[in-house]
């Protein structure tokens, strides 16, 4: 999550810049992307929906608003009740390393691989190293495939 942060990422609604500055000051927490409560209502298994995967740094207000919907639900309602264009949600989502089309599909499946590739590159790119095992018959078991 330090290095979404390090990376520049904003807020969901208010498209503010998320650093480690405002991270104390708007109550920033690190919070599901796809909540937890969707998450138990679909069966998805706990140790993918509440892995670091799923998770990404929010304020606090924006968390309030997430609720335990699918996030196709919860982008809906922050387009709609407030002065956020679809354009730039995209652009603030996409900021967490996440697909927007695959949230505003609510395919957890392929967002979950998607996710941990990004943030295997995140990290990879962090240390000025390759991340090794990304093909090993473990990881292809746990992700349905290489990352």
């Amino acid at each position: 999550m330090a290095l979404i942060l390090k990376e520049g990422c904003y807020d969901f609604i208010s498209g503010s810049a998320m650093d480690f500055t405002t991270f104390i000051d708007e109550n920033t927490d690190i919070h599901h992307i796809f909540p937890r409560a969707y998450c138990e209502l679909k069966g998805y298994k706990r140790e993918k929906w509440n892995s670091i995967v799923n998770k990404t740094p929010l304020f606090a207000r924006t968390n309030r608003i997430l609720e335990g919907n699918a996030p196709s639900k919860y982008l809906n309602k922050i387009v709609n009740d407030s002065t956020v264009i679809v354009d730039d949600l995209d652009r603030y989502i996409t900021s967490h390393k996440i697909d927007t089309l695959m949230i505003r599909t609510d395919d957890f499946d392929v967002f979950f691989v998607y996710r941990a590739k990004a943030l295997l590159d995140l990290i990879g790119a962090a240390m000025g190293k390759t991340i090794s095992n990304r093909d090993s018959t473990e990881t292809i078991t746990a992700f349905w495939g290489k990352l």
